[in-house]
């Protein structure tokens, strides 16, 4: 296998690509359980560091992202099931996030840059399911009586309390599922206000979200529910939620102290500049939370 690897690194590091992702397929016949696949994927591991050495007429290689699997049921047509399995590394990409210790700020900066190669990463994670309802209805809300009872949406508009207390009408824009509760980015249209407000899952909300991913609730690109121990995750969340906002709310947005040096940046990167910042910040509360249960 270390030869193997190291050949395809090397004819792959020939070419001289750009922005390269290397798919390195092993096609082991007797894989079939993850304990074996570390096994192999940690000597695969110190294959590609030692590779990362090698040279090209006398050149460093250039950088390169290696992706190992093992598709054991094309191997071998007779083993049970359909396991495979896949990891990601890198070569010369030393602004990739995953991995390394670093400051948030520097580890979503590599995040953004290197969008398309999480993008590829969370397609493998896609589970999928088919509802057992002629209409797409999950199960969940289905009564026995056939009553179907209809979950919040994205685009729906419903009473919420604003910074007064005070129940007002408003568009759900974005939203997500983590444990009992919905995380929902909520606009006040007359006012172009916008804000995230919470609200409990119902059980049948939660146990259909838990099979079928926050889809249940409208939402097109839902593929799970918010990781809550992922800081990208809570990054991509807050700049879809605030998305649209416009330069306007944005300036309100950032009128407090600590905010001089973005207010005349693009509106694009005034967005990302403020779901950077919010993320930091609940990401620092969540942390020093947890640690606080963990002493108690």
């Amino acid at each position: 296998m270390r030869s193997y690897i190291r050949d395809q690194i090397y004819k792959a590091s020939k070419k001289r690509l750009t922005n390269a992702i290397l798919w390195i397929e092993l096609s082991i016949p007797t894989l079939t359980d993850e304990g074996g696949w570390r096994t192999i994927i940690d000597h695969a591991t110190g294959v590609i560091e030692e590779a990362a050495s090698m040279t090209i007429d006398g050149e460093a290689i250039a950088p390169l992202f290696v992706v190992v699997t093992n598709h054991t049921f094309l191997a071998n047509e007779d083993v049970e099931g359909e396991p495979s399995f896949g990891s990601l590394h890198t070569i010369g990409i030393p602004d990739f996030p995953i991995g390394r210790v670093a400051d948030l700020e520097d580890l979503l900066e590599g995040y953004d840059k290197h969008r398309d190669v999480f993008a590829m990463m969370e397609g493998w994670r896609v589970g999928r399911a088919i509802p057992p309802t002629f209409d797409g209805t999950p199960g969940e809300f289905v009564a026995p009586d056939g009553t179907v009872t209809r979950p919040i949406k994205i685009g729906d508009r419903i009473l919420v309390p604003d910074e007064k207390g005070e129940q007002v009408l408003v568009v759900v824009d974005e939203l997500t599922s983590y444990r009992n509760n919905l995380a929902v980015a909520v606009r006040n249209e007359a006012t172009d206000q916008a804000w995230i407000y919470e609200m409990p899952l119902t059980e049948a909300e939660r146990q259909a979200a838990s099979r079928y991913t926050d889809a249940v609730f409208g939402k097109s690109n839902a593929s799970r529910k918010l990781r809550e121990d992922d800081p990208f995750d809570l990054y991509d969340w807050i700049r879809n939620a605030y998305s649209r906002t416009t330069p306007e709310q944005l300036a309100k947005l950032m009128e407090g102290p600590g905010w001089e040096p973005y207010r005349n940046f693009p509106t694009e990167e005034m967005r990302k500049r403020l779901a950077r910042q919010y993320t930091k910040s609940i990401w620092a509360q969540t942390r020093e939370k947890k640690a606080k249960g963990q002493e108690s």
